[in-house]
């Protein structure tokens, strides 16, 4: 913080950093999963809130992490790199289609996935890893 109880300038710049890479590589796999094959892009999705959960998770259990990495992988990168309104979107094209099916599948997976994902993150690094060498040496 500066003093008056706001995040300092570099955690803005730390969360703008994350921002652009997490945006970047959720473009980046979206556009390879659709090149190969339009219909993957749900699947991509599902992968890509799975795997931005579990790197949050991770990172908000673990006690070496500092606020302003956290503001830079937490809220810059995995708050750009997963998505919600794309998910909602592809939801609501699926159910127009009457693809009913299709969508209550693509729900409870991003559900499981995305709390799973989260979940697996959070333990890992709240239990396996404060073991590891390097987080005695970190305290």
């Amino acid at each position: 913080a500066d003093g008056t109880g706001r995040p300092a300038m570099e955690t803005y710049a730390s969360v703008a950093v994350g921002a652009c890479a997490g945006a970047w590589l959720r473009y980046f796999v979206s556009s390879q999963a659709t090149r190969s094959s339009p219909a993957s892009g749900p699947t991509a999705i599902v992968a890509i809130n799975s795997a931005g959960s579990f790197l949050l998770g991770f990172v908000a259990g673990h006690p070496s992490v500092t606020k302003r990495m956290r503001a830079c992988v937490g809220t810059g990168f995995c708050g750009a790199l997963t998505t919600f309104s794309t998910y909602s979107c592809d939801v609501i094209f699926m159910l127009e289609a009457s693809q009913f099916g299709k969508a209550a599948s693509y729900i409870a997976l991003n559900h499981v996935g995305g709390i799973g994902g989260a979940g697996l993150g959070y333990l890992m690094s709240k239990h396996l890893l404060r073991r590891h060498p390097w987080n005695r040496r970190m305290k």
